[in-house]
């Protein structure tokens, strides 16, 4: 009688993880996530590489690396994280598909000063700004639009001698997209000894029939600690009115800046 051998082999099957570029509802959620933690998931379960840490004026910057992407984080202040993500064509587009289904509003277009095209959009919750450089490089940031939009006009506003710098800035709690700066009809400079520089940020809050009904000031943007001229620039404010407008929210909040400099 003849026997039967039966050989088997086993095949022993791996399954290696491998790191993936960040899609746009991860961005989304990084936004919201503490530095440590995130740090931790991006190197120990994404696998990127650290390639920069640093910490300036309480801003801390995070950039790490995987193949042809980079993944940049900065955290300022109290505000929350503003996450960054470089990579090529492939990956942008598969990042703008998922943008699009969120339906976002185009708030801006335009070419900076290095000639890349840069498209910010407003969600229910975040901003998102699209740069593209002339050489292919794509950058998509995701930021919360509550504590960016305030910071970035007041970052970005230009100094000039004794002027009101316009002086409204929509606060994103009121309304999904943010408005034309407004004027005010009869808002004056305070005076004051001319042997100051700075700036005195004042938040206000006004009713949509121009009325202001409160006034802040020192909040964040303010360079100068002079508490006598805050008081002036607060009753300069109380005392003046914005143009009424129906197609308003009934309620809004923003920043009045007052630039003074040495005569």
């Amino acid at each position: 009688m003849k026997k039967l051998t039966l050989t088997l082999t086993f095949c022993l099957i791996v399954v290696i993880a491998k790191s993936q570029t960040p899609t746009l509802s991860t961005l989304i959620r990084y936004v919201n996530t503490p530095v440590a933690d995130l740090t931790e998931e991006v190197i120990s379960i994404n696998g990127w590489e650290l390639t920069e840490s640093e910490v300036v004026d309480s801003v801390v910057t995070l950039h790490f690396n995987f193949k042809d992407a980079s993944l940049l984080i900065r955290k300022v202040k109290d505000y929350k994280n503003e996450i960054s993500l470089i990579c090529n064509k492939l990956k942008y587009d598969n990042l703008n598909k998922e943008l699009l289904q969120l339906a976002p509003k185009l708030v801006d277009s335009r070419v900076n000063e290095k000639g890349h095209v840069v498209k910010t959009y407003w969600g229910e919750k975040y901003g998102y700004k699209i740069s593209i450089a002339p050489k292919s490089v794509f950058v998509v940031q995701v930021f919360d639009k509550e504590n960016s939009l305030i910071r970035e006009q007041l970052e970005s506003l230009p100094a000039k001698t004794g002027s009101i710098e316009a002086a409204y800035i929509q606060d994103s709690n009121f309304g999904e997209t943010p408005m034309p700066l407004r004027k005010f009809k009869n808002l004056v400079m305070p005076q004051d000894d001319g042997l100051k520089t700075g700036k005195i940020a004042v938040r206000i809050k006004v009713y949509n029939d121009g009325n202001v009904i409160d006034a802040t000031p020192g909040v964040k943007g303010t360079t100068l600690n002079d508490r006598d001229l805050w008081q002036k620039c607060k009753a300069s404010i109380m005392g003046a009115k914005m143009p009424p407008s129906n197609s308003l929210p009934s309620l809004q909040i923003g920043i009045v800046v007052f630039n003074f400099k040495v005569k």
